[in-house]
């Protein structure tokens, strides 16, 4: 992997994983959401494979899945397991294996984002290289961010912020700054988490050809 300056990683827990987007799964009524999960995985990596902004990487969980993450991959991404026990210290330790791995930058994005404009990402990477210490942020609708890239550690970015919340993207920015840092952004977009965020995903020009294809067989159509 040291061949390519900069890493475009996503965060990804394996489809097989029953813990993964409970609350839209019940908001659809589905009960088995293995298909659902996985369709949305594989309209996120297309969206990085368009990119083709750096070179490509899995951060999965559970470690048991890098067999199942691979085959989703493909040839040519780099896969690293995850590691930490919240959001922040996942996000920072994949940082740290990226780092470790020789990546002068790195990118990383979630998984359910399978409508995300690619040229979001080329946009983002471009931003990286052209500072020495950026923090690049893509803001996510929610008030989190779906996309961070870092030039160097900085572990102050991953503590002390309120996961989970709609301050996750202010926190953020607040730290960033006030640790000297330059920080730059990308336009906003939104991960699919709701019944209202498939609707808007339906409505894009480029939506999530299989996400919305499962949605139609799995779910049933009557009130």
């Amino acid at each position: 992997m040291t061949s390519h300056p900069i890493a475009l990683a996503v965060m990804a827990r394996a489809p097989s994983d029953e813990r993964g987007k409970t609350r839209l799964l019940a908001e659809l009524g589905i009960h088995d959401g293995s298909e659902l999960r996985r369709a949305i995985l594989l309209d996120t990596l297309d969206v990085v494979r368009q990119a083709a902004a750096a070179k490509p990487v899995v951060v999965y969980t559970p470690a048991a899945a890098q067999a199942e993450l691979g085959e989703l991959a493909g040839e040519g991404w780099g896969l690293i397991p995850q590691r930490g026990q919240n959001l922040g210290e996942r996000i920072e330790l994949a940082f740290a294996d990226l780092f470790a791995a020789d990546f002068s930058g790195a990118l990383i994005i979630g998984s359910d984002l399978p409508t995300l404009p690619a040229e979001y990402l080329r946009l983002a990477a471009a931003q990286l290289m052209a500072l020495d210490d950026p923090v690049v942020l893509g803001p996510a609708r929610d008030g989190g961010y779906y996309l961070i890239g870092l030039r160097n550690p900085h572990t102050e970015l991953f503590r002390g912020v309120a996961w989970s919340t709609a301050t996750v993207l202010s926190e953020t920015v607040d730290i960033a700054r006030g640790a000297g840092l330059h920080v730059s952004f990308v336009p906003e977009w939104y991960d699919i988490d709701s019944v209202e965020d498939l609707r808007r995903a339906a409505a894009e020009p480029h939506h999530a050809p299989r996400t919305l294809d499962v949605v139609a067989r799995l779910v049933d159509p009557t009130p």
